[in-house]
């Protein structure tokens, strides 16, 4: 992935790690529109229509073409949440709280 520019995503599964691993890799994200590709990608312009082949073509065209770099930055900010550490962190905020 680390000579990739963009990471093609066609599964619905519940919470694509690959995705979030593709990011840190630094590839734009092209996802469907789906509910937990919404909380991994929250850019509109990343998530193409389920179904609709044209547009994942164009998505990903524009990806390769560099017009969503401008969101990379972002997107590796936003993925620490998801994060080992933060899990542990926020695990161990709610035992915590339980006494």
């Amino acid at each position: 992935m680390n000579n990739s520019k963009v990471y093609f995503h066609c599964s619905n599964e519940t919470f694509g790690i690959s995705v979030v691993e593709s990011i840190a890799a630094g590839c734009i994200p092209i996802v469907p529109n789906t509910t937990a590709h919404k909380e991994t990608v929250p850019k509109d312009d990343l998530r193409y229509k389920e179904n609709d082949e044209n547009d994942a073509k164009m998505k990903i065209e524009a990806a390769l073409r560099g017009d969503f770099d401008k969101y990379l930055h972002e997107l590796q900010e936003h993925i620490k949440k998801f994060s080992e550490e933060n899990f542990h962190q926020s695990f161990l905020k709610i035992v915590e709280s339980l006494n």
